[in-house]
């Protein structure tokens, strides 16, 4: 079956799902572009580390530049292509910024143990002059940022002919490539 002549929502959750739970996967190192006080775009390589229905979840430390670019402003896009299918995912969203709670809580328990737990126990911020004689945090400065999904714009290049449609959550639309 041709899931592209077939398009639904449903079939790309089961597909981002399977991205963000492989760590071999090169295409869940995705692109997160946001907006900075200068009204300027800023575009970074993160790990997708799930994805559910109109949903995708990074996380970062709350100290990065990211977590206050998406507090003042909301819109982002993440790009993601899979090399292997040839697909490009360009989804638009508005962002939530989790820095505390349940939530951030019980992931934190989840992954303290491991070597990832390191990136947000840095004693300085991301981006910072490096100061060699900063002391290491204590407390985590982990962050989840769940960008909500209002678009995916998805291109499938192809020696046949490219296809590209536009998915929102009341349908889809074929789109010139």
């Amino acid at each position: 079956m041709d899931p592209f002549l077939t398009a639904k929502p449903d079939f790309l959750w089961e597909y981002l799902a399977d991205i963000a739970a492989d760590p071999s996967n090169p295409a869940r190192v995705v692109t997160l572009a946001t907006i900075d006080s200068e009204g300027l775009p800023q575009a970074r390589s993160v790990i997708l580390r799930e994805a559910a229905p109109w949903a995708l979840t990074i996380y970062t430390d709350k100290r990065s530049p990211k977590v206050w670019q998406l507090k003042q402003q909301h819109r982002a896009q993440v790009l993601l292509w899979d090399r292997e299918k040839r697909w490009q995912l360009r989804c638009s969203a508005k962002a939530e910024v989790i820095t505390e709670g349940p939530e951030t809580e019980q992931l934190w328990e989840r992954i303290k143990d491991t070597h990832a737990a390191q990136d947000y126990l840095t004693p300085q911020a991301p981006g910072e002059v490096l100061d060699i004689n900063a002391l290491a945090q204590e407390v985590p400065q982990f962050a989840i940022l769940r960008l909500h999904l209002t678009e995916i714009d998805w291109l499938e290049l192809r020696r046949e002919g490219h296809r590209r449609q536009r998915l929102t959550p009341e349908g889809v639309q074929a789109l010139v490539p």
